[in-house]
């Protein structure tokens, strides 16, 4: 548990401007349950300072990286699932657009 208090102590009540990956943001079968990411993404989602996103494709996480790149007044993470993206087609040199962020917002999606 020190490295949860270190993240609510050193990070979000500071609001300092850190970036956040967490890979394996689901149940990860082969890696075993020593590598399930939704522990992480359900800990991160209790920090009142952080902004929280998940992507559901590739395209959104270049705009999600974007979006951390522009936040500098406080912490900023996004999960993602382990494996390859499909279905994307991209621009060269395509970086991305920052997102607008409303204090709150949530989207869910369903296939």
């Amino acid at each position: 548990m020190e490295i949860d208090s270190n993240v609510v102590h050193d990070v979000d009540l500071q609001n300092l401007p850190v970036r956040f990956a967490i890979d394996k943001a689901d149940l990860v079968g082969v890696d075993g349950p020593t590598h399930y990411g939704a522990f992480d993404t359900i800990f991160m989602i209790c920090l009142l300072n952080t902004v929280l996103m998940a992507p559901s494709c590739e395209s959104e996480l270049i705009n999600m990286v974007a979006t951390m790149a522009v936040i500098d007044d406080k912490p900023s993470g996004f999960s993602y699932l382990k494996g390859n993206g499909i279905d994307s087609i991209f621009q060269p040199n395509y970086n991305g657009t920052p997102l607008e962020l409303e204090e709150g917002e949530s989207e869910e999606r369903r296939k």
